[in-house]
């Protein structure tokens, strides 16, 4: 996992956040004789706005060109990873 922000402003941050899973065998081939599950990349984008010394606002942006992965896999039965998802919120601090 890598990643790169930039505060433009003193209250915004915006992240761009790189994750790259190499090529790894399926659970319970102990072996190591079945098929590989391929590697992936992922991009997700964070941005963050400090509204108040009270208040911030965020948003994030998780796997933004919506890659088709495996995430895992045991006995040729393979888990697909999430899709592009959006999160959004705000957090108050008393």
């Amino acid at each position: 996992t890598s990643q790169i922000w930039v505060k433009p402003w003193d209250q915004l941050r915006l992240t761009l956040v790189h994750r790259y899973v190499d090529e790894r065998y399926q659970g319970s081939d102990f072996a190591n004789n079945s098929i590989q599950i391929e590697s992936y990349h992922l991009v997700d984008v964070l941005a963050d706005y400090q509204v108040s010394p009270n208040c911030r606002i965020f948003a994030r942006i998780d796997n933004v060109f919506d890659e088709l992965y495996a995430e895992s896999a045991f006995f040729d039965t393979y888990f697909p990873g999430p899709g592009r998802s959006l999160k959004a919120g705000v957090k108050f601090s008393f």
